[in-house]
C-alpha cells in the first residue's frame, strides 16, 4: 500500500471540484488527450504538446506527463489518497478501482466552459474533514503543501498523520 496527496483542481473551481470528488467517490485530473490506457510514453507527450490547440484556455505544466503516468501506472487499488489543498486536508479514502477514462463535463465555469477532470479512480471515503496545516508537524507541512497535483507520502509519515486524523 501506498500513499498519496492529490490536489483537487485549479484553485478558482477547487471547491466545486473537491465535491463532485466527495459525491461521486472517485478522484481525478485533467488533461482531456483521450484514454491513456493504452497510450506510450510519447503519445501522451504529443496528446500533451496539442491540447492548447483543442482547448485554448488550457494549461499544461511541465509536470502534467509525470502525473499521468503516476495516477495511471503507479497509484493502485488499495491505495490511500489523501484530498488537500490550500492549507487544509479535505479528505481521506481508499483507491478502490483502475485508472479509467469519463471525458463528460460535470462541472462549467461562468462563462460556460467545462472543467474536464477525465482520467478517473474510484474511492472509498474514510473520513471527510478540514484540519488546516498548521496542525500538523513541519515535515508533514512540507509534504501535503508541495505544489505538484499528486504526490506520494512516505510511509513513515503516513503513520505520524494518521495519528493526527484519528485524534480529530
Amino acid at each position: 500500500m501506498r500513499v498519496w496527496r492529490i490536489i483537487p483542481g485549479w484553485p478558482g473551481w477547487r471547491s466545486a471540484v473537491l465535491g463532485e470528488f466527495i459525491r461521486n467517490d472517485y478522484i481525478s485530473i485533467g488533461w482531456p488527450i483521450g484514454d491513456i490506457t493504452d497510450m506510450s510514453d510519447d503519445e501522451i507527450r504529443q496528446g500533451l504538446k496539442e491540447l492548447p490547440t483543442r482547448f485554448p484556455y488550457a494549461t499544461v505544466p511541465p509536470t502534467a506527463f509525470h502525473t499521468l503516468k503516476t495516477f495511471r501506472d503507479e497509484m493502485r487499488e488499495g491505495d490511500i489518497v489523501i484530498v488537500s489543498a490550500d492549507a487544509f486536508i479535505y479528505a481521506v479514502g481508499e483507491i478502490t478501482g483502475p485508472y479509467y477514462y469519463d471525458p463528460r463535463p460535470t462541472l462549467y465555469d461562468e462563462h460556460g466552459r467545462p472543467y474536464i477532470y477525465p482520467h478517473k479512480r474510484r474511492v472509498k471515503w474514510f473520513k471527510m474533514m478540514k484540519i488546516h496545516h498548521s496542525e500538523l508537524p513541519e515535515d508533514i507541512r512540507g509534504v501535503l503543501q508541495r505544489r505538484l497535483p499528486i504526490v506520494e507520502v512516505e510511509e513513515d509519515l503516513w503513520k505520524r498523520l494518521l495519528r493526527i486524523l484519528l485524534s480529530h
